[in-house]
């Protein structure tokens, strides 16, 4: 055997190697993604009108991701949470805050959270720089 076909033979052993344990850590985790969540903070929600052809639940929304959270604490242990935008419907302050806060809640529970914004994230008081300031602790910016 050749020099160069013992050198093929140990980098496929390595890569099968990979391999394996990539599938054991992959079996292992749990990946959760959450997308275009359009939350609207429960005091933001009481006094919005939905007009009549409206399909969004926006008024329930909080109580929706609430929900969500809770389900995701109950049924899995360590997952990766990727929440991707619209996290919010109007990208207000006090909606944000409350997305944070219940990613907080998945993250005190065991789970990893990263987001990335929608293009309503950043539609009313809350800048590109104060989104990467409220989840900053949630994989944005890093």
């Amino acid at each position: 055997m050749s020099g160069l076909d013992n050198c093929m033979k140990k980098l496929i052993v390595i890569l099968m190697s990979i391999a394996s344990c990539a599938a054991v850590w992959a079996a292992s985790r749990t990946v959760v993604v959450l997308s275009d969540l359009h939350v609207v903070a429960p005091n933001k929600a009481a006094s919005m009108t939905i007009g009549a052809g409206e399909r969004k639940m926006l008024k329930h929304s909080a109580l929706i991701l609430e929900t969500v959270v809770d389900s995701i604490i109950a049924r899995h242990d360590g997952s990766s949470v990727l929440v991707t935008g619209d996290l919010t419907d109007r990208g207000d302050r006090d909606s944000h805050n409350y997305v944070a806060a219940q990613l907080k809640r998945l993250q005190d529970a065991g789970h990893q959270c990263y987001v990335i914004p929608g293009n309503h994230d950043c539609l009313g008081d809350v800048s590109a720089s104060d989104f990467a300031t409220i989840y900053a602790g949630f994989g944005y910016g890093n």
